[in-house]
């Protein structure tokens, strides 16, 4: 199974803005800028339940994530993958690390409604390119 390269992989624990693409039930693309972590296995990101991503997923766990590197544009890695599950955010737990990651605040709860429903979003990598 692909796995992200060791001279790439910086650009999955550092706090950069990645694109995420789903499909829509119409067989269209849609980009979304997410907050990503790697946890060795799985590209991880938190969504909450009822927006785009969780039904498009739902619909087709075929996904795309995409990131380059702010300080130098032709360093970049492309991730297509399937999600591998979809699981509440007990505790609001990964939200707040990924939020801590990006914001520094350890009580970071997605910038939306805190008693809205959080997920986790295990991406499995099937097929990695990357530069740089």
């Amino acid at each position: 199974m692909p796995t992200i390269p060791d001279s790439v992989k910086d650009l999955l624990e550092k706090p950069i803005v990645a694109s995420l693409t789903t499909i829509a039930p119409d067989g269209i693309p849609e980009n979304t800028a997410i907050w990503a972590l790697w946890d060795g296995e799985h590209i991880m990101i938190s969504t909450a339940d009822g927006r785009r991503k969780p039904g498009n997923i739902r619909n087709n766990p075929n996904v795309a994530v995409f990131v380059i590197d702010p300080e130098n544009t032709g360093r970049w890695l492309d991730v297509r993958g399937v999600v591998e599950e979809m699981v509440d955010d007990e505790n609001y737990k990964h939200v707040k690390a990924i939020g801590k990651l990006y914001t520094g605040d350890d009580n970071f709860t997605g910038g939306g409604d805190a008693s809205e429903k959080r997920l986790v979003i295990k991406i499995k990598p099937l097929r990695v390119a990357s530069q740089g």
